[in-house]
């Protein structure tokens, strides 16, 4: 889906014009995406938030500094959570806001999701963590925060639905899938082990399909 474009005028950069209009379109849409921030009226659509703010101190930081998007600010926040799961559900703005409030991206997601990993014998964390300027390790940290303690035998898996690659129009967001005994958690982990659902929106790879292929993936990596 990617156009291959020759020069077209006495100029080699010159392009015709609906591709002209197309690119510029593009570039404007990718800004607006890097710099958008989440909509209040997002956290009505999610059931139990508790929102999370990283390191970054503005949106110039977060973009700037990614290393201050890796961090929280308070994780003594994730102290009070429900105790012993065994999946936490982490949803970040990332790159892309727009990829979670679009309309019919988020929401059938997780409302197909979670009934899928409970009939798979999962124990779902209740509350929804919600992080402002996230980068995906930031899912890593939470985990780490969240699991560490844990009684050890079984993995615990961290499901990381992040913003990602504006530009594409698609405001897709990716699902980062991690599991992990708790000793490996405590240890630290990182994108090694981790597998990606990229892509999705109501426009490329639909959010129900992503969380059934989620449910797969979980069921894989906890039967080992």
């Amino acid at each position: 889906g990617v156009p291959l474009v020759e020069g077209h005028g006495p100029h080699p950069w010159d392009l015709p014009t609906a591709h002209r209009d197309a690119i510029r379109r593009l570039y404007a849409d990718a800004k607006q995406c890097l710099r958008a921030a989440p909509e209040p009226t997002l956290l009505a659509t999610i059931p139990d938030p508790v929102v999370l703010h990283t390191c970054s101190r503005d949106r110039d930081d977060f973009i700037l500094q990614p290393a201050t998007g890796e961090r929280l600010a308070d994780p003594t926040i994730l102290d009070a959570l429900t105790a012993d799961v065994d999946v936490q559900l982490v949803i970040s703005d990332g790159l892309n806001a727009l990829a979670l409030t679009d309309p019919d991206h988020l929401a059938p997601y997780l409302a197909a999701a979670r009934p899928l990993l409970a009939a798979a014998g999962l124990r779902v964390a209740r509350e929804h963590l919600v992080v402002t300027d996230g980068r995906v390790r930031i899912g890593y940290a939470i985990g780490q925060r969240r699991f560490a303690d844990l009684t050890p035998g079984h993995p615990r898996v961290l499901i990381h639905l992040i913003g990602e690659r504006p530009g594409t129009i698609h405001h897709n967001y990716s699902i980062y899938i991690t599991a992990a005994d708790p000793r490996a958690w405590a240890r630290g982990v990182d994108h090694d082990i981790t597998r990606v659902i990229s892509g999705v929106s109501d426009t490329a790879l639909g959010p129900v399909l992503a969380a059934r292929e989620t449910a797969a993936i979980v069921r894989s990596l906890t039967r080992r």
